[in-house]
């Protein structure tokens, strides 16, 4: 049995080509590693915003039936509040960080303040408890 010859028509790859085609998958690699995060975060983002705007919701229909929000440290009464109620089955939490949104109430105002992930151009400034807030994103009761 006999080896093939490797003639003159017959070429492989050479050291250089190879090592383009590396370079040219690494560098779509890290785009699109970079363009993965970055649609991680938004989505987080939106999520963080959307569960505040529906515990907002709740809190407004939990104060249409007893004339005051939940006070701090009691959110948990949208899940049971005191007459049987429930506004939420659950409390949503932060898709990052599994843990209850920051939550500030007196009775006749509440407040969330919260950091976003994707930093906006310009940040929310409103009074919550009486003192002016400046965060990324605030949702807090309407004086």
């Amino acid at each position: 049995m006999e080896l093939p010859i490797f003639g003159k028509n017959q070429r492989g790859f050479t050291l250089v080509e190879l090592l383009v085609v590396i370079a040219i998958i690494a560098i779509l690699m890290a785009i699109g590693t970079a363009s993965y995060s970055r649609v991680q975060r938004s989505g987080r983002d939106s999520q963080r915003q959307a569960d505040l705007q529906l515990i907002a919701a709740a809190l407004e229909q939990y104060y249409g039936d007893y004339n005051a929000y939940p006070l701090t440290g009691q959110l948990n009464q949208l899940t049971l509040a005191p007459g049987g109620q429930v506004y939420l089955n659950e409390l949503p939490q932060d898709p990052l960080h599994d843990t209850q949104y920051p939550y500030t109430g007196d009775g006749q105002t509440f407040c969330f303040v919260v950091a976003l992930e994707n930093v906006p151009p310009h940040q929310m400034t409103v009074t919550c408890q009486g003192a002016p807030v400046t965060a990324d994103y605030i949702v807090s009761s309407r004086d």
